[in-house]
């Protein structure tokens, strides 16, 4: 007999890079192992969703509208009865995910079958496994913790930065002005929680690999939707 389900997702997430490979990993796992018919995983900036990961049967608007500026379902574990995106043929189950800031983020489930005491005590394990592998990758619950992505452009600044060039010739590769280098370098530093290019370079150095930002609005990976709401 191979090994039990919660092994392998175990496996499965510590395998995972940001919160994109991580959401797109628990949707898939849950769909194949645990039989979900609809799964969401839902990363909370500031009591509100900043992006959300699913493989729900809805519409792009409609993923927009639910995914991005609604409020955080509960803060507390429960089965709920309905679910704005859950069709009513769907059992819904709700749990949230914690980081030591506080709730991190929401895991919603859809199930045409039900959850019985004994999925639902495997599903809360699981809960708690991305919980912890979150917590591993430096996803919590504020801007300056959550995602730590920089945009396209700090990641460049950053990079040529870390690497040693000064701020005109960082200005002269990238075509911008030295004013706004330094202004990159400040958001950088400010996001990042560092004060010189030396602390910046061992930042750099330690982050584990991450996922790439997904652009604003809705983008399709396979069967799995990932919408990132607006910066706010």
């Amino acid at each position: 007999m191979g090994p039990p389900r919660l092994a392998i997702f175990a496996r499965a997430l510590r395998a995972t890079t940001g919160f994109v490979s991580l959401g797109t990993c628990v949707c898939e796992h849950l769909h194949a192992h645990f039989m979900v018919d609809q799964t969401r995983i839902t990363l909370i900036v500031n009591g509100r969703s900043a992006c959300t990961i699913d493989d729900a049967e809805m519409t792009d608007p409609e993923r927009l509208a639910h995914g991005t500026t609604r409020w955080f379902v509960d803060t507390r574990y429960h089965i709920a009865s309905e679910l704005p995106w859950v069709p009513v043929e769907l059992d819904a189950l709700v749990m949230p995910l914690f980081s030591s800031r506080g709730v991190a983020g929401a895991l919603e489930l859809g199930r045409r079958a039900g959850f019985d005491h004994a999925l639902t005590r495997e599903l809360s394990c699981a809960a708690t496994l991305i919980s912890v592998r979150m917590a591993e990758l430096g996803i919590a619950p504020s801007d300056e913790e959550a995602l730590r992505e920089l945009t396209s452009r700090q990641a460049e600044v950053a990079q040529l930065a870390a690497l040693g060039s000064t701020n005109q010739e960082i200005g002269e590769h990238l075509g911008v002005s030295i004013n706004t280098v330094k202004k990159h370098l400040k958001d950088i530093f400010d996001r990042l929680g560092t004060t010189n290019r030396t602390e910046l370079a061992g930042a750099l150095a330690r982050r584990p690999p991450r996922d790439t930002a997904p652009p604003i609005g809705v983008t399709r990976a396979g069967r799995v939707r990932i919408t990132r709401a607006p910066d706010r």
